[in-house]
């Protein structure tokens, strides 16, 4: 068959300014890092497959500048290790968001790496909240034993979602109820 090129002509930047993303590590069979196991850079050599170009800055600052030409801006679990948004990056970056492009941000079921705390800066200039909580489900909202992998079928029309008939997940962060386009049950 013939390779659909899904992606072409998008463009992504990852922040790696901000957090660990570990995209230059491959996994070889005696690696069993938990980043490196469970880090973007599987989802990032997908996209790269389906012509996404996908480009990666690991220091500086976000600028309006940096973030010309691209279509998404992914941050995956700021670290409190690393460097904090200044207000010039938050700035940048909500007038990319503003201007039409689009921000994907990964959190946790936790506060981990104390993510949710630094990213409460950007969140509140993009009126977003940030949340301590943990998404759990019950059955039949669950895949497997426990309530910890959830089934998520419950949908807005949105282009994200548009053919989606399911996520399944380990637990999750919650998200900001307004902005959301999938949502747990009402048990959950």
């Amino acid at each position: 068959g013939t390779k659909s090129n899904v992606g072409e002509g998008l463009r992504v930047l990852v922040d790696s300014i901000h957090a660990h993303n570990f995209l230059g590590n491959g996994l070889t069979p005696d690696e069993y890092d938990y980043h490196k196991l469970h880090g973007p850079s599987r989802a990032i050599n997908y996209l790269r497959s389906r012509d996404v170009a996908v480009d990666e800055v690991r220091e500086g600052r976000i600028t309006s500048e940096l973030l010309t030409g691209y279509d998404m801006l992914f941050l995956n679990l700021p670290s409190a290790e690393m460097p904090p948004f200044y207000f010039s990056e938050i700035a940048a970056i909500r007038n990319f968001i503003e201007s039409g492009s689009g921000m994907f941000v990964f959190v946790d079921h936790s506060n981990a790496y104390f993510h949710s705390y630094r990213l409460a800066p950007l969140f509140e200039q993009l009126e977003l909240e940030t949340y301590l909580d943990t998404a759990c489900d019950e059955p039949p909202h669950t895949l497997g034993t426990g309530n910890a992998w959830i089934s998520i079928t419950d949908f807005r029309s949105h282009p994200v979602t548009e053919g989606v008939e399911c996520i399944g997940t380990q637990t999750g962060g919650p998200v900001d109820f307004p902005s959301a386009v999938a949502f747990t049950s009402e048990k959950s």
